[in-house]
């Protein structure tokens, strides 16, 4: 049994290696594509390509996709990415490229993802995050810190590992939580498994500290630099780009040989142009819109309102000058059919031959008998119709009050008066 296991894990092993082994040659065959360049070195500072042998860093080298820059005691180092990104490295740090692309044309498949495992690093944004949704990020050993356009610090500072943004926002992430970090704001972090403190400002001799870690001694000259750097930064761009280019060819023909070669290109082929000036475009023949007779209505056409006749102006007269008259609340109401026009001219049911005049006074009188029904008080809105509500309310109460007073002003003037001799007396 344990012959028969033995050989069963050979086999797999035989199987195994010469994969591991195709897997590595096709990944150091592919060609180096620049990302970037060191523009200043101060102490010991090494570049290792992957899977390769480490080499002294000096200023104006090239930095290719997945090298890993390494600083002793004291060193610092300053590197330039094609797209202006900034990033500058103290004593003992570790960074890596691992992922980078770049196109000035077409930034939607800009990248950028960056390990710096140890030390501590000023990161200054370029036009990798230029866009909505930029796609960069820098993995720390305590977070991964989420780019959008902005300048940070990460490093130790007092015994602990903390990240101070100095310009923009950036998203600070762990295992157990994410926090946003603002300008002049400043977090720490404990490990990968903990939460991030709260964002706060960091005092003015705290940042100090933090920006001695990764500073330089000639700024002004890496400045000069950056400036003398932008030709060559130009071409870098293309150089990248066509690089990047043949990786994902090799890439494509390492995984399927038999594959017919595609063009990789994110450049959008334009349409070739005919070979006449100006190109015969067919015009369209005009369409004669059908005249569309208005169909006629079968329903008769609205009669016209009757003419009234004003034949007796008199009377016409005297019914204007009732309504026009003024209210009297002493004068008793006409219920005179003679002496009222309005009356006179609307005739009583009895006459119309609808109900016998018995029947008529009764309904008079269960109508003067039947209790008044009051509408709902309707506003505008429902402060208005509280308002109205309760003016409503207080007419209500004082209706008592005043056909109280009504009545005690009717019994005084039918009382007699004394007369005049009486008086005298």
């Amino acid at each position: 049994m344990t012959r028969r296991l033995f050989a069963i894990f050979t086999l797999i092993l035989l199987i195994a290696l010469p994969a591991q082994a195709q897997t590595a040659t096709d990944s150091n065959a592919l060609p180096a594509a620049i990302v970037g360049s060191v523009l200043e070195v101060e102490g010991t500072v090494t570049i290792t390509p992957k899977g390769g042998i480490a080499k002294a860093a000096k200023v104006n080298d090239q930095v290719n996709l997945n090298d890993s820059i390494e600083t002793g005691p004291g060193s610092r180092a300053f590197i330039l990415l094609i797209d202006d990104t900034e990033l500058t490295v103290g004593d003992d740090a570790l960074l890596t490229i691992d992922e980078y692309y770049f196109d000035e044309k077409d930034n939607s498949a800009n990248k950028g993802v960056y390990s710096i495992l140890r030390g501590a690093f000023l990161y200054t944004s370029g036009l990798v995050a230029k866009k909505e949704n930029p796609d960069v990020t820098v993995n720390t050993p305590y977070a991964a810190i989420g780019i959008r356009g902005t300048s940070f610090w990460g490093g130790v500072v007092d015994d602990e590992y903390g990240v101070l943004v100095t310009e923009g926002r950036v998203t600070v992430q762990t295992e157990r939580g994410r926090i946003y970090v603002d300008k002049g704001q400043g977090t720490f972090l404990r490990s990968r498994t903990s939460i991030p403190s709260r964002a706060a400002t960091w005092s003015p001799e705290k940042t100090d500290r933090a920006v001695q870690t990764i500073a330089l001694k000639k700024a002004d000259a890496v400045r000069e630099r950056i400036k003398a750097h932008g030709e060559f930064q130009k071409q870098a761009r293309l150089k990248h780009r066509d690089m990047m280019i043949e990786r994902r060819q090799q890439l494509q023909q390492s995984r399927d040989p038999n594959a017919p070669i595609r063009r990789i290109d994110n450049a959008p082929r334009l349409p070739q142009k005919p070979d006449s000036a100006e190109p015969h475009t067919p015009q369209r023949p005009a369409i004669e819109k059908p005249e569309i007779e208005k169909p006629v209505s079968p329903l008769p056409e609205k009669a016209k309102p009757p003419v009234l006749d004003d034949t007796a102006p008199e009377e016409s007269k005297s019914l204007k000058e009732g309504l026009n008259a003024p209210i009297d609340p002493d004068k008793p109401a006409l219920t005179d059919k003679k002496a009222d026009p309005l009356l006179k001219a609307a005739p009583t049911r009895s006459e119309l031959g609808q109900v016998a005049p018995a029947q008529e006074k009764e309904d008079t009188a269960s109508t003067a008998q039947r209790p008044k029904v009051e509408l709902p008080v309707m506003g505008q809105n429902e402060a208005h119709t509280n308002e109205l509500k309760e003016q409503q309310h207080l007419q209500q109460r004082r209706q008592p009050v005043i056909r109280q007073n009504l009545q005690q002003r009717q019994q005084q003037q039918r009382a007699p008066r004394p007369s005049k001799a009486a008086g005298a007396l």
